[in-house]
């Protein structure tokens, strides 16, 4: 119950059984997993965890990478994740192609990942060339445009 309604309901539904069931409110890799799904309000629903029960809150890879996929609100869902627990919040290669797969807004994940944690970040040739091109109609940034910006202004990451 507490997993479905971290990844579909309203930030307050969160609050509310945060409120009157505490202790009792199992908060699993799972829960955490859906929270960072939740496209419209996982952002919310990510700081209650953090804010209420951070010390049963981990950051998996596979926290990251749905984070990274959330094409509702990943950017902001991955921002809190950085700003909150920046080193718990591994960078691989999945999580960069799952962002690179996300055509919602998933230029933007990359961008922030870029900027944040550039030294982490590597974009593979197959990556860049897989991704080149794509349309973010949400963010209205193309994916290959954001890799190749980054790699003519500022090559971290980059391969030479």
């Amino acid at each position: 119950m507490v997993r479905i309604i971290a990844g579909s309901f309203h930030h307050m539904v969160m609050a509310l059984l945060l409120d009157r069931r505490g202790d009792d409110v199992m908060i699993t890799e799972e829960v955490v997993r859906e929270a960072a799904r939740n496209s419209e309000s996982g952002t919310e629903v990510m700081k209650l965890l953090l804010d209420r029960r951070g010390d049963d809150v981990t950051i998996t890879e596979e926290v990251v990478k749905t984070a990274a996929g959330n094409a509702g609100s990943g950017k902001e869902v991955m921002e809190l994740l950085l700003d909150r627990r920046g080193d718990e919040v591994m960078i691989t290669e999945e999580v960069i192609k799952t962002a690179a797969g996300n055509s919602g807004c998933g230029s933007w994940v990359i961008e922030l990942l870029l900027d944040r944690r550039g030294d982490d970040v590597t974009i593979t040739n197959e990556l860049s060339t897989q991704q080149h091109g794509m349309r973010n109609a949400q963010c209205d940034i193309s994916t290959g445009n954001v890799i190749i910006n980054q790699k003519d202004g500022n090559p971290r990451g980059m391969p030479s």
